[in-house]
């Protein structure tokens, strides 16, 4: 039975079935063909279709060819004769108008990083002091002791991370932990703990705000701007972009620029300027983005791609980066040429990094299936030999030294990750571990934490990150989310925010893990900041319990805090140092812990005059002995924060001197030599650089060593008539010398550059002479001065 629908369907056709009859319209059409058809040429003949031939296509590869690569986007073959040149205007200086390709404006990031780098500028030398701009020394890839040569030594160079002004203006103590680095020195004494077996995200979490796509093509390198109080994420991927993540910022707060025309290979933040990143690339440029100047400038070109590059701590002028086979090239920034060029691999050069503790030592790895470690002041300009060589089945993608330089962690596509210690990387372990990959994804790159006890890798079947033991040589934590859609191939830990990981993806994704939060009495604090606090305060429990320091406590300190003048507040602390020394005949005069971080954990003092001691903490006795001072009073020993190797001594025979640890012999009887002497000194104390030295002597003259090889002398009168005025100390750079003024009971304040006193600090509070100084390490205009009767003055920024 049909339907109403299908009756007036029905119906509808009848109707216009009938309308079409009445007016004879098909009829008409008929007629109407047969009138227009145009007639059929007899004579012409009939064509017969021609049948195409079948093809079958080969690639060049299978008919035995050279691939052809002309006209490819962006040059991936090795022979030059083959590769297009890049466009001119790229070989130019880019203008962030035209490199610029994100939404909406970039001056919002301009704004950010030039603000991070106004808070740590520079003080003037020319300027009156003013602690509310400092400059900070940034380091490479981590809070970690940095190394630099000088003339031909090696050394570990213990960079303090000061705390600084954020945005241009003083903070309090709260907010202080949103600025710079925490650490006094050395590597991190925080650590993230991994639990082992465990399978989700342990300590650390990701939530959803950090979870961003930074980049339209699949991210080569991604790295963290080196800087406490922005958290920032920089980019680059296949495509030749660069893209900037500021996760703190106002709406999403990315920022994509396009410099390069072939895949970013590295990315480099300037070692003492946030406003500067250096990027290498395919096309074989090395762009210097100036965020000051809004500008990409070239600093080299090349016909060769261009596939690692990396700058040696402290070392801020030169670049070193591979191209071609297997080429290393250093590149002097100022010169604008090379300087060395040597042929270390066969093939090309997938990473280069730098021993934080011994930057002469370089570790490269390459398609080779090797990666070697090399001593640059023995490469010379012929045939380089290696230190050390470990050899895997296939490539190895990245060698990278951990934060102590202890350690050095390979990955290689043979599914190992290698694992070199011991004191001159001779011990050798292998940790399988699946790292094959795809053409849509990066290769893997095991990079190190926070610490030497972890290696962090991209896991492919799960989507999420192994985190590898280096004790138990395995895989203790995988760290997974249902969030992370994608493997984060290319991984970077924040070298200064603890536990703060970034994962990139092949879709241009970045995943931010945090460390995990939890809600405390007061305030909102990480489950590891809290378990790290309670343990402090256990351990100093004990500790003060041990000494007995209640017990011990002698008479008030009575401490002043201030801005740059004292005012009347007056903080008491009932402390008291305790410590056991052990009887020795005359008792130590002075002693000294050099900056060094190796196994011997050793210490200096002065047992008897003019003898330096050096003993051995962990045998419990001493190893070295020299006289150094004809028997007189060693005043002071400092070594150099860059090259620790270098020492300098102050004596009560009028003589500052410098000495060399590496050439002074072995016994009391081996007399050691100077590297340089300067007569009337009584303390001698090194810059926080390490590049110059300070002297003091009761001869009303400050001497200050600079040059090289500290040549040039000069002398500042000044008055310090009288004991117990001590030597005068440094600021928190170069810039200021501090020493006590006896005649006005201050503080005097000796510029450096000017040769002579250019402040005064002074207040009615004072009411003695400020005898001994020191400058906060971290706390950058905090100053302390104390007297001879047991009083301490602390000054602070206005």
């Amino acid at each position: 039975m049909a339907t109403e629908f299908e009756r007036k369907r029905l119906e509808n056709i009848r109707r216009n079935d009938e309308m079409l009859a009445a007016l004879n319209v098909r009829a008409k059409a008929s007629l109407l063909t047969a009138a227009t058809k145009r007639p059929r040429d007899e004579s012409t003949k009939s064509l017969k279709k021609k049948e195409k031939p079948i093809v079958i296509r080969k690639s060049l590869r299978t008919r035995g060819l050279n691939p052809d690569s002309v006209g490819l986007p962006y040059r991936f073959s090795g022979d030059p004769k083959r590769m297009a040149p890049p466009p001119q205007k790229l070989k130019a200086r880019l203008p962030f108008d035209k490199a610029y390709g994100g939404e909406g404006s970039y001056k919002k990031f301009v704004e950010t990083v030039l603000g991070t780098t106004a808070s740590n500028s520079m003080v003037k030398d020319d300027s009156p002091i003013d602690c509310s701009s400092t400059r900070r020394r940034s380091s490479r890839l981590s809070n970690v002791n940095k190394a630099e040569s000088v003339s031909s030594s090696d050394y570990v160079k213990k960079e303090a991370f000061v705390k600084k002004p954020c945005g241009g203006k003083l903070i309090t103590k709260d907010e202080s932990d949103d600025c710079l680095n925490k650490e006094a020195s050395g590597v991190m004494t925080e650590s993230i703990e991994f639990e082992e077996g465990g399978s989700g995200t342990g300590p650390l979490s990701l939530e959803s705000n950090n979870v961003a796509r930074v980049v339209p093509g699949r991210v080569f390198v991604v790295k963290f701007m080196p800087c406490q109080n922005v958290k920032l994420v920089a980019a680059g991927d296949k495509l030749g972009n660069v893209g900037f993540w500021n996760l703190d910022g106002e709406d999403d707060g990315i920022y994509l620029f396009h410099p390069h025309t072939a895949p970013v290979s590295s990315l480099v933040f300037h070692q003492n300027s946030f406003s500067k990143v250096i990027s290498s690339s395919y096309d074989g440029l090395i762009r210097l983005m100036d965020v000051g100047k809004s500008v990409f400038d070239l600093v080299y070109s090349s016909d060769d791609a261009i596939y690692s590059l990396s700058q040696r701590p402290n070392d801020e002028q030169s670049l070193y980066f591979s191209e071609g086979h297997g080429m290393l090239n250093v590149w002097d920034l100022r010169a604008g040429k090379s300087v060395f060029n040597w042929g270390l691999h066969e093939h090309r050069i997938n990473t280069i990094d730098f021993n934080p503790q011994n930057p002469h030592v370089m570790a490269t790895s390459s398609k080779d299936g090797t990666a070697c470690l090399w001593d640059l002041r023995s490469m010379g300009a012929t045939k380089p030999k290696t230190l050390r060589t470990v050899t895997h089945s296939k490539t190895v993608h990245s060698a990278y030294f951990s934060p102590t330089g202890l350690s050095l962690a390979t990955t290689s596509v043979d599914n190992n990750i290698g694992l070199l210690s011991g004191t001159n990387f001779e011990d050798i372990s292998m940790i399988s571990h699946d790292n094959t990959t795809n053409r849509w994804i990066s290769t893997f790159r095991g990079v190190w934490g926070w610490d030497d006890s972890y290696i962090f890798v991209a896991n492919r079947p799960s989507k999420g990150i192994d985190v590898i033991s280096t004790k138990l040589k395995r895989t203790v934590e995988e760290l997974q989310d249902p969030l992370m859609r994608a493997i984060p191939c290319r991984i970077h830990c924040h070298p200064l925010k603890v536990g703060v990981l970034a994962g990139s993806t092949g879709g241009g994704q970045v995943y931010v893990w945090t460390p995990k939060s939890i809600v405390c009495e007061d305030s909102m604090a990480t489950e590891y900041e809290q378990r790290k606090r309670l343990e402090n305060i256990r351990r100093n429990d004990e500790m003060m319990a041990a000494l007995n320091v209640g017990a011990k406590a002698s008479p008030l300190i009575h401490l002043w805090r201030t801005g740059l003048c004292l005012d009347t507040k007056i903080t008491i602390f009932p402390i008291s140092m305790s410590c056991s020394v052990a009887p020795t005949h005359p008792p130590p005069t002075m002693l000294s812990i050099p900056p060094l971080r190796d196994q011997m954990m050793s210490k200096a003092c002065t047992l008897v005059r003019g003898m330096l001691n050096a003993w051995d903490l962990r045998a419990g006795k001493s190893f070295f002995k020299w006289v150094l001072h004809e028997y007189n009073t060693i005043n002071s020993i400092d070594f150099n924060p860059r090259n620790p190797h270098v020492m300098a001594t102050s004596s009560e025979d009028g003589t500052a001197r410098l000495w060399d640890l590496r050439s002074m012999g072995g016994g009391p009887t081996t007399k050691p030599k100077t590297l340089r002497t300067l007569t009337h000194s009584k303390p001698a104390y090194f810059s926080p650089t390490g590049l110059s030295l300070a002297t003091t002597s009761v001869d009303n003259y400050f001497g200050i060593l600079s040059g090289a090889n500290y040549e040039d002398t000069s002398m500042i009168y000044i008055t310090i008539i009288g004991s117990p005025i001590s030597g005068g100390v440094w600021g928190w750079d170069d810039s200021y010398i501090f020493v006590g003024n006896r005649p006005s009971k201050g503080i005097d304040v000796i510029s450096t550059k000017l040769k002579r006193r250019v402040k005064e600090l002074q207040d009615p509070l004072m009411r003695a002479i400020p005898c001994r100084i020191h400058c906060h390490p971290l706390n950058v205009g905090m100053l302390a001065g104390s007297t001879a009767g047991g009083h301490v003055y602390v000054w602070t920024p206005k």
